[in-house]
């Protein structure tokens, strides 16, 4: 059984022991107290008998990556453009999906194409800088060449 219909038979079960609601605003009401019930009352195996409220509040600041330098400036150089980092620490760029880690999740980075390499900085650090080759379409951190994939589906040396 998936979350969300444990979740579905869990919420019908304690509707179950209630009086059946009139009106609509009473059904709103009963669903109200059971987010209340479901979040702060009810203990979760999943998180060690834990609310999900308490689970959240106890959550360490140690799990939030510390960025280093100031984000990326108002003033940009000529032809640099902004680009989110995706949730899986990569970073899209006319094709190429550029990994640059996940401490960089959900960040934006200036993108500046210079000589042919493309260079990705947070602020004034340089994240990465990849040469990109027209025929792979992914660059992950610490991999051979040899294991890319390559855009005509075979891979390159």
């Amino acid at each position: 059984m998936g979350k969300l219909e444990r979740f579905h038979r869990t919420m019908k079960e304690w509707l179950g022991e209630r009086p059946r609601p009139e009106s609509p605003g009473e059904l709103q009401d009963l669903l109200d107290d059971f987010r209340r019930h479901y979040n702060e009352e009810r203990p979760h195996q999943g998180i060690a008998d834990r609310t999900p409220a308490e689970r959240y509040v106890l959550v360490p600041e140690t799990f939030a990556p510390v960025l280093p330098g100031p984000p990326v400036p108002p003033a940009m150089p000529s032809g640099a453009i902004v680009r989110k980092v995706s949730s899986a620490g990569t970073l899209c760029y006319r094709g190429w999906k550029i990994q640059v880690g996940s401490a960089w999740n959900r960040t934006r980075l200036r993108v500046t194409e210079i000589d042919g390499v493309i260079h990705l900085f947070y602020g004034e650090q340089l994240v990465r800088a990849v040469a990109p080759d027209p025929n792979v379409d992914y660059y992950p951190i610490g991999r051979k060449h040899s294991i890319w994939r390559a855009r005509e589906g075979s891979a390159t040396n």
